[in-house]
């Protein structure tokens, strides 16, 4: 099938996606899946038992698994959750986090399944899911970078998935976590908001109305095309990891994206902060610099080339981040042609993502 066909496929099981019979209006969430257990996914595991929800914690990757065995808690200081929260591999009469070791068991009867991984790492986690996550639930990016929902949408269409959850996707991270040993973790900082929005555009409202009960940080934004546009990772974490002077680096691409965002309609976006409020620069090896890299950076150039914008400090960034990393990011990242995304005008991706009318949404794809 074309990517144009399979776009087509993808946006018009989208359009058929509605809220489940006698649910209400924004019915509580009472059980959540975290799936990813890195710092900042054992940081919302914390955030979902804190708020008195049954919480579940997978991770489908052995250096996380190996950094829960030894631990039977976690200990949070800092800024947000300060405490210890215990976790629990089976039924537990005190409050606990359980740990879950088939994806399956962590899934189950979840209103939200948020998924806080580095973005490269959705397409699995969406292959995972497929088959076991049913159109009711939400799935949660945290964050999503570029295009984090038709990335995961189109991995769960292509593993089968007989029907779409609403996808959500973040525009950035709800905490800054550090962790110095296993079962302990500093929050550095919370966001006072982050924007997010669902995919289909019309669940936005209801998925955040639901999500705030453990995210009261979140905000509506238009579509997934201003929480792509509004993701600075590219902009500041990659440029600050790989040059020695990255200032004017960081002005140049963040011009760049506000420019390429423009031609996608995305008009109102926040510039980067000033050097003096970021936190400190990322290693280069840093799995973060890795995906600024494949899913901010890639995408940037790939949405500008279909767009017509030049984007030449961002192209420049991802071919010494493939020199020095000696990976080909702008092969293996994503791209608008990886999404499905080449054969359609800038403003058909705005209509189709964003509009928010399956009528539309279809014409837009004829």
């Amino acid at each position: 099938m074309s990517s144009a066909g399979e776009f087509e496929a993808l946006v018009a099981g989208l359009s058929e996606v509605k809220p489940a019979a006698g649910l209400e209006e924004h019915p509580p969430l009472r059980r959540v899946a975290v799936l990813g257990a890195g710092p900042v996914g054992q940081a919302l595991a914390a955030e979902c038992l804190a708020a008195e929800l049954e919480v579940t914690l997978y991770t489908a990757f052995e250096p996380e698994r190996a950094a829960l065995a030894g631990p039977r808690a976690v200990t949070i200081r800092g800024e947000h959750l300060i405490g210890t929260y215990r976790y629990a591999e089976s039924a537990s009469n005190e409050p606990a986090i359980g740990l879950r070791a088939g994806i399956d068991d962590a899934v189950a009867e979840a209103d939200a399944i948020l998924i806080a991984t580095p973005a490269i790492a959705h397409a699995t986690y969406a292959g995972l899911l497929a088959g076991r996550v049913a159109p009711e639930q939400l799935v949660v990016l945290i964050p999503g970078r570029w295009f984090g929902a038709i990335d995961v949408a189109r991995s769960l269409r292509r593993f089968a998935a007989p029907e779409l959850p609403t996808i959500v996707e973040l525009a950035a991270s709800p905490y800054q976590v550090e962790s110095s040993q296993p079962g302990a973790l500093t929050i550095t900082a919370v966001s006072a908001e982050v924007p997010a929005a669902a995919l289909p555009n019309r669940g936005t409202e209801r998925a955040i109305a639901r999500l705030r009960t453990i995210l009261p940080m979140l905000r509506a934004a238009g579509g997934v095309l201003e929480t792509t546009f509004a993701d600075l990772s590219g902009v500041i974490d990659a440029p600050r990891a790989l040059v020695r002077d990255p200032e004017s680096v960081v002005r140049e691409i963040d011009d760049e994206r506000r420019r390429v965002a423009f031609a996608y309609g995305v008009r109102e976006l926040p510039a980067a902060p000033p050097d003096e409020e970021l936190p400190p620069a990322l290693e280069r090896t840093d799995q973060r610099v890795h995906d600024a890299l494949a899913c901010s950076l890639v995408p940037l150039v790939s949405a500008g080339q279909l767009a017509g914008v030049a984007t030449r400090t961002a192209a420049a960034m991802v071919d010494l981040g493939s020199v020095l990393g000696k990976l080909d990011y702008a092969r293996h990242g994503r791209t608008l042609p990886s999404l499905g995304l080449d054969r359609l005008r800038p403003d058909d991706i705005r209509r189709a993502l964003d509009g928010g009318d399956a009528a539309l949404l279809e014409q837009a794809l004829a």
